[in-house]
């Protein structure tokens, strides 16, 4: 059973690093079970993108035109990808999945961090290791998503087959951006 286990980890692992090494960009294709299609002027900053690549679910932080360290102007996303943490551009269709916003959740909710600290998590991962190189348990792209959004990480893969897996993935103790802490 154990061998069985690590194999279909190991499955689940070698598949996300495909995506995130060279797989369909987020937009390039928002077909999936998991949350909405909607065009670039529907998204806002910090929502979360999710495309579908050999049952694997890639996900990206929508960034617009914010103008933020390190980013072009024409590059709207921030992702992890297997070379680490980038801002890229993608063209939609897009597909939104705010997935543990109230509301929307199954189960625990969790409110959005608001723009400036979710900005200022993004400058935070940027500068620690969690973003320099990809980890399956540590840093993968929904992690890091969830991370800016919601200020936890979080790894669900819903909709997909690895979902079964990724929960027995742990969350980073990557502690939520304290506002009051920082005034």
């Amino acid at each position: 059973m154990k061998f069985v286990l690590i194999a279909v980890l190991l499955q689940l692992c070698l598949s996300v690093l495909e995506v995130n090494a060279g797989g369909k960009p987020v937009g390039a294709s928002a077909t999936g079970s998991v949350g909405e299609e909607v065009n670039e002027s529907q998204l806002q900053f910090g929502d979360l993108l999710v495309s579908l690549y050999e049952d694997i679910n890639h996900y990206a932080v929508y960034v617009g035109g914010e103008v933020l360290e390190g980013k072009s102007p024409n590059q709207n996303i921030f992702e992890m990808t297997a070379g680490g943490c980038r801002f890229h551009e993608v063209h939609g269709p897009f597909r939104r999945h705010n997935y543990l916003d109230p509301g929307i959740a199954k189960g625990k909710s969790m409110p959005p961090q608001s723009r400036q600290d979710m900005i200022r998590t993004i400058q935070e991962l940027r500068q620690k290791d969690v973003c320099q190189k990809y980890s399956l348990l540590k840093g993968n792209c929904e992690q890091i998503a969830t991370k800016v959004r919601y200020g936890e990480a979080r790894c669900k893969q819903e909709g997909t087959n690895a979902a079964s897996l990724a929960k027995f993935l742990p969350n980073p103790k990557l502690k939520r951006h304290d506002a009051s802490a920082a005034a």
